[in-house]
C-alpha cells in the first residue's frame, strides 16, 4: 500500500502518488458550494459543480435605445427590427402611420395616421417594423386628390392606417384612411365636398390596444362652385375643421395626440383661394403634431408646407395662386416606438 505523503494533493498527480491506482471516499452529510451530499448513495459530480444558470433575458434593436421617464425607448423612424431572445418582455408600443398628401384647387388637407398604443408581453421572437410612408399631394394637370400614406406594422400583430388623401376640386373626393382627409370646394354636383372617414388599425394577441385613435375629415363648403377654401383633415384628437361659407379660407386641420412629450398625428390645413371675396386668402393651419399647412396668397403666394417627418402628420393642401402651388404638399412619414419599464 502507498504511503500517502503529508503535502496536498492535486487532481492532477494523483495517479503518479497512487501508483496502483486509487479510490476517492467522500464523507456523506458534508456541506458542498452547492448543497449538502445526500445520507446515502453515490455523489456525482454536479453536486459540486451545481446546475446550469438559466438563459439570461437579450434585447436587440436595428436602433439604439435611449433611456427617459424611468423606461427603456427604441424609436424607429425607418423600417427595422426588435428581437427578443432568452425569454419574454412585456411592453409598450406605439405606431402611427403616414399622413395623406393634400388635395389641390381648394385643395383638403390630409388626414393623419391612425395612431394605436397597445401593450403586451412578447415571445422571443425577432418582429419586422415598418415605418408608414407619407402619401403624395394631389395634382392639379392630373386632376388627383391627396394619395393615402402608408401603414406603420409591428410584426403581423399591429398595423396603423395611413392618413386619407385631402380632396381635389373637381377631381376627386377626400380619401378615408386613418384619419380623413378634408374635403373640397363644391363643384356644383356635391361630389367633392365631403371629409374622409377615419379608420382605426389593427391590434391582435398578445397586444392589448390602450387607445385606437381615427378621426374623420372636415368637409368642404357645398354652396358654390370652386370659390372658398378647403377643408382641414382629421387629427388623431379631433376632426379637421369644416369650410362654412365662400368667404371662408382654408380649414384647420385636428389636433394630434401628445405621448411622452411629444405630439404626434395632426391633421394637414386646407388651402384658401384666389377668389373676389378677399385681398388675403390664408391657408389653414396644421393640426398640432405635425399637421401642415394649407397654402395662401396675400401680395405673393404663401406655399403650404408638407406634414413634419416622423410624426404622421397630413400634408396641406394646394390652391393654384400660380405655377409652382399645383400640387398638393404630401404627408409626413409615420413612426413605431417600442418601450419597456426599466
Amino acid at each position: 500500500m502507498a504511503t500517502v505523503p503529508t503535502t496536498n494533493i492535486s487532481m492532477t498527480n494523483l495517479n503518479t502518488v497512487f501508483a496502483k491506482g486509487f479510490s476517492l471516499s467522500l464523507y456523506y452529510g458534508t456541506t458542498f458550494s452547492s448543497g449538502s451530499a445526500p445520507s446515502s448513495g453515490p455523489i456525482s459530480y454536479s453536486m459540486f459543480s451545481g446546475k446550469s444558470a438559466a438563459p439570461s433575458l437579450v434585447i436587440t434593436a436595428s436602433v439604439s435605445p435611449t433611456i427617459a421617464s424611468g423606461r427603456t425607448f427604441y424609436t424607429f423612424t425607418t423600417n427595422g427590427t426588435f428581437t427578443i431572445a432568452g425569454g419574454t418582455k412585456s411592453v409598450e408600443i406605439m405606431a402611427i402611420g403616414g399622413g395623406g398628401g393634400g388635395g389641390v384647387i381648394s385643395g383638403g388637407g390630409g388626414g393623419a395616421g391612425n395612431m394605436i398604443v397597445a401593450t403586451g408581453t412578447l415571445t422571443a421572437a425577432t418582429y419586422s417594423i415598418v415605418v408608414g410612408t407619407g402619401g403624395a399631394g394631389g395634382n392639379a394637370d392630373l386632376s388627383t386628390a391627396g394619395q393615402p400614406g402608408g401603414s406603420s406594422t409591428f410584426g403581423s400583430i399591429l398595423g396603423a392606417y395611413g392618413g386619407g388623401g385631402g380632396a381635389t376640386y373637381a377631381g376627386y373626393g377626400a380619401g378615408n384612411g386613418g384619419c380623413g382627409g378634408g374635403g373640397s370646394t363644391d363643384d356644383g354636383g356635391g361630389y367633392y365636398n365631403g371629409g374622409g372617414a377615419g379608420v382605426t388599425g389593427t391590434v391582435s394577441s398578445p397586444l392589448t390596444a390602450i387607445s385606437n385613435l381615427a378621426t374623420n375629415g372636415g368637409s368642404g363648403y357645398s354652396g358654390d362652385s370652386g370659390v372658398s377654401g378647403g377643408a382641414g383633415g382629421g387629427g388623431t384628437s379631433g376632426v379637421g375643421s369644416n369650410s362654412t361659407n365662400s368667404t371662408t379660407a382654408g380649414a384647420n386641420g385636428g389636433p394630434g395626440t401628445l405621448y411622452y412629450g411629444s405630439y404626434y398625428g395632426g391633421g394637414g390645413g386646407g388651402s384658401a383661394y384666389d377668389d373676389q371675396y378677399s385681398s388675403d386668402f390664408i391657408g389653414g393651419s396644421g393640426g398640432v403634431g405635425g399637421g401642415g399647412t394649407g397654402s395662401g396668397y396675400t401680395t405673393t403666394l404663401i406655399r403650404g408646407t408638407a406634414g413634419a417627418p416622423n410624426t404622421g402628420g397630413g400634408g396641406g393642401g394646394a390652391s393654384t395662386f400660380d405655377y409652382t402651388d399645383i400640387t398638393g404638399l404630401p404627408g409626413g412619414t409615420g413612426i413605431v416606438i417600442v418601450s419597456y419599464a426599466n
